[in-house]
């Protein structure tokens, strides 16, 4: 059981101190137990886990490739700026255990973003299918920069992660 500052957990009022006292279980001698409410931390967010990780990484290529589709007609700098927060974000926010997925989605949900554009964006590699492979591999092409920012951002995060520091 957590030791609470005095304080946390105690009822207060001018009722009858014996009946807070019998509903919390003890007598005067007994400790007193905290309030279930008060049981969980309350600053702090629970880590990502691999799905997690993939819901935040191809949430924000989505999101800004997306964006540049209604801006600009082309994967520009909303998807390349998104893809970086998401992979910086996730590699922050991941479970030690799940520690794999902040290396390996950012490329991932790279294609994902970028075949959103392919398919949405007017190109001049023909038309169906095949023409949006060709436009997304062109766009892969010229967005390997990006994709390798990104994935060594998430692996330089991950990696000063489980250095072992003494605080």
């Amino acid at each position: 059981m957590p030791s609470w500052p005095s304080g946390v957990g105690q009822r207060t009022g001018s009722s009858s101190g014996a009946s807070a006292r019998s509903q919390l279980g003890g007598g005067a001698g007994s400790r007193q137990q905290p309030l279930p409410a008060l049981a969980r931390p309350l600053a702090g967010s629970a880590p990502l886990t691999a799905f997690g990780v993939s819901m935040v990484l191809v949430g924000a290529c989505a999101i800004g490739a997306t964006l540049d589709l209604l801006l600009v007609g082309t994967a520009a700098w909303c998807l390349i700026g998104l893809f970086l927060v998401g992979s910086a974000y996730a590699a922050v926010k991941v479970r030690r255990s799940d520690w794999y997925s902040a290396v390996v989605g950012p490329p991932l949900a790279f294609a994902v973003g970028l075949l959103l554009v392919a398919t949405f964006s007017p190109h001049d590699m023909g038309s169906g299918l095949m023409g949006t492979v060709a436009t997304m591999l062109e766009l892969l092409a010229l967005k390997a920069r990006a994709v390798f920012f990104g994935t060594a951002v998430a692996l330089c995060v991950i990696l000063a992660r489980r250095l072992p520091f003494r605080r």
